[in-house]
């Protein structure tokens, strides 16, 4: 259980609180969360409860069920329009404008998933998720199919859907093509009940994933299996070589409603109209990973890790699109490559980044970019609670486009001293 005044960035007074127990054969998880809501009405919440159940009915399955509810803004207005997929239009074209109202029973979501192990070492997982108007606006289906060869590599290819149950409300014009005029009607905004949103936007995903790991007994994923991150790779993975590539295919046919964003004031605001939301995409964007690790020393303990990402990464904010100046960037190609490691009681690492998106959530949402990042980190365990480090970060520039303004070209050097009340917590 964790509350205070600010506890998102940005956000007001919020407390969460969690609950796990064991009945039996039965997984059971509690969660409840109560956030003020900075840009709706005064003292406004949101407030969240959820309750999951995971079971075996077999030996070689598993089910998940979560139930969630979040009365919401419960019985305030909404509009929604037919023919939206561009997300533009002008008076006098075929747009049907509906209006209705928040419900109770919009305020519920579930999420069911199902793991089974069949016969020629194969697997299947189906996921499927609805989300009430103001519960999330969403109704989503995820299929995978798992193949294992030869005990150390595993192939999963994975197809997800997902689509909002009520699409956005596109930016509408008095004019026509030639001249726009005065907008008639514009995507929603802070009077609404939900919205449509880069969570929630009506999406495409397949991603195929190969994982090679000779000692699956040490499991190569901390948490969850099949996620790609370096908070979930295990650092207890005692093979001399282990690795996962995965290319994934992202499309998005449809734009969104407007978004929040914290100002340079640190005051959340919302995307002004004339932003019309995130655009669609014309084409299916793809993505390379690859996280691989090497042993370097007896059970490998000491090891490398390295890390590669490549492919188009696309801005979190409707602020980023437009034709205006070269400042904001709505889709970057980024390469990201990454070299670290353990020995003993030395940690240390190496990356370069080009194109990427600014170190700071609110960079990506406003579409800023490097154009070359360095960065380099060394640090060693002085004692059980304790350690030293330096690190190292660069920017470089080559054509001042995309830029944040505190973004510019620099180098920095940190000397660093920590201490650990409850020991050492490792370099993961």
């Amino acid at each position: 259980m964790i509350a205070g005044p600010e506890l998102v960035w940005g956000g007001g007074k919020s407390g969460f609180a969690k609950w796990n127990a064991r009945l039996g054969s039965i997984d059971l998880a509690a969660f409840y969360a109560d956030e003020e809501i900075v840009w709706g009405r005064e003292g406004e919440h949101l407030r969240t409860a959820e309750l999951s159940f995971r079971v075996r009915p077999e030996k070689l399955s598993l089910l998940e069920l979560a139930i969630l509810y979040r009365p919401f803004r419960i019985n305030w207005p909404y509009t929604f329009v037919e023919n939206v997929e561009r997300g533009l239009g002008f008076q006098g074209t075929k747009y049907k404008i509906h209006e209705a109202r928040a419900r109770r029973q919009d305020a519920f979501g579930t999420t069911i998933e199902y793991e089974r192990e069949l016969p020629f070492s194969l697997k299947v997982y189906t996921t499927y998720t609805y989300c009430g108007l103001v519960a999330g606006n969403k109704s989503e289906l995820s299929l995978g199919l798992e193949r294992m060869y030869a005990r150390n590599l595993n192939l999963l290819a994975k197809f997800t859907y997902r689509a909002p149950l009520k699409g956005p409300d596109p930016q509408i014009f008095e004019g026509t093509v030639d001249n726009s005029g005065p907008t008639l009607f514009s995507p929603r905004g802070p009077d609404d009940p939900f919205w449509v949103t880069s969570e929630n936007r009506k999406a495409y995903f397949f991603s195929y994933t190969l994982l090679y790991d000779p000692t699956p007994e040490t499991r190569f994923y901390r948490y969850r299996p099949n996620i790609l991150e370096e908070w979930n790779l295990s650092p207890r993975e005692n093979a001399s070589l282990a690795f996962a590539l995965r290319y994934t295919a992202s499309h998005f046919p449809t734009s969104t409603d407007l978004q929040t964003y914290v100002n340079e004031f640190g005051n959340t605001v919302w995307e002004p109209p004339s932003t019309a939301g995130m655009w669609p995409t014309r084409k299916p964007i793809h993505f390379f990973e690859f996280w691989g690790r090497i042993g370097i020393s007896k059970n490998n303990s000491n090891y490398l890790l390295l890390k590669l990402k490549a492919g188009q990464s696309l801005a979190t904010s409707g602020l980023a699109y437009g034709s205006r100046t070269p400042r904001e960037k709505p889709v970057t190609g980024l390469l990201e490559t990454a070299l670290s490691g353990k020995w003993k009681d030395l940690n240390f690492g190496l990356e370069f980044g080009r194109s990427v998106w600014g170190p700071e959530d609110w960079h990506r949402r406003f579409g800023f970019a490097i154009d070359r990042r360095f960065e380099a980190h060394l640090s060693i365990e002085t004692s059980r609670h304790s350690s030293l480090a330096v690190n190292y970060i660069g920017y470089r520039e080559t054509d001042n486009k995309f830029l944040a303004p505190e973004l510019g070209p620099f180098d920095e050097l940190i000397f660093a001293f920590s201490y650990y009340l409850t020991g050492q917590m490792g370099f993961f």
